[in-house]
């Protein structure tokens, strides 16, 4: 069933856009929200007169009734195409891509809102441009080709340009990624995109926390230089890259939280009912 793969998704504050939708704005509109009353001068819709705060006014003004209308929002999935995309471990980088992208499509088309898509990874990616407008240019089988025909090319300096390219009017952006690359190239796009709710949106594979069943000698392959690597897989080694893993996380974290911003850890398997909770429940 459709609603099985959507998730429910809000922003922070009220919206400032003055098209009509789904979400709370503080535009003034055909609401049904309660704001205030204000004079009949302010505000001439006699539609809206306040009979009882006009009789009890004491300068004697008319005032009427003002609402705050339901906006809709512009929606960015920004995505680093970048060669780790394409890491097999427990699950596909690709596959939960291709799930995730797929869900944000059906929950932004149930919201009416407008979906846009960005991708990069060394450099700005023009193929993987999809503006959020009214008339979508971008669905599942637009999405399915994408993935189906992504090669993967190594680096992320892309995001350089990325907020160049974002609405300028107030949008929510998540931001898809494994984040094995520069941190301080993260916190300058949240720097720099910080009129937006940004959500980092961090997809996380057991084997990146050392679940490595076996012991003994293997070829690692480093997904993004495609180099490999003998090592002797041993309980030192696990560990080192259990500390790497959680150095990471740490610092990952600690500049979430300095521009006001928490992850949204996707686990192995997307489930959207998880993408619902990081918005409504203790995840947020």
């Amino acid at each position: 069933m459709i609603q099985d793969i959507e998730f429910q998704y809000k922003l922070r504050n009220l919206s400032s856009s003055s098209r009509p939708g789904a979400h709370p704005s503080f535009v003034r509109g055909p609401g049904m929200v309660f704001h205030k009353v204000v004079p009949l001068i302010n505000y001439p819709d006699p539609r809206r007169l306040d009979i009882k705060s006009s009789l009890l006014d004491p300068f004697g003004q008319w005032l009427v009734r003002e609402f705050k209308q339901r906006s809709s929002l512009p929606v960015l999935a920004i995505v680093d195409l970048s060669s780790s995309l394409a890491f097999q471990g427990n699950e596909s980088g690709l596959s939960v891509l291709l799930k995730f992208l797929n869900s944000l499509y059906r929950s932004t088309h149930r919201y009416g809102d407008r979906l846009g898509l960005i991708g990069f990874d060394n450099s700005f990616r023009n193929d993987w441009y999809f503006p959020p407008i009214r008339k979508r240019s971008l669905d599942e089988s637009t999405i399915e080709k994408l993935i189906r025909d992504f090669k993967p090319v190594r680096g992320h300096n892309g995001i350089r340009e990325v907020d160049s390219w974002l609405p300028k009017e107030q949008s929510l952006v998540f931001l898809v990624s494994d984040f094995h690359w520069s941190m301080k190239n993260f916190e300058n796009f949240l720097i720099k995109s910080s009129k937006h709710q940004v959500v980092p949106v961090l997809l996380e594979d057991s084997v990146e926390k050392g679940g490595y069943y076996s012991r003994g000698f293997s070829y690692l392959s480093d997904s993004e230089t495609a180099k490999k690597k003998l090592v002797w897989l041993n309980e030192e080694f696990i560990r080192k890259v259990d500390e790497n893993y959680k150095k990471k996380i740490k610092k990952f974290s600690s500049i979430c939280s300095k521009y006001d911003t928490s992850p949204l850890i996707i686990k192995g398997e997307f489930d959207p009912k998880k993408v619902t909770s990081y918005f409504f429940g203790d995840g947020e």
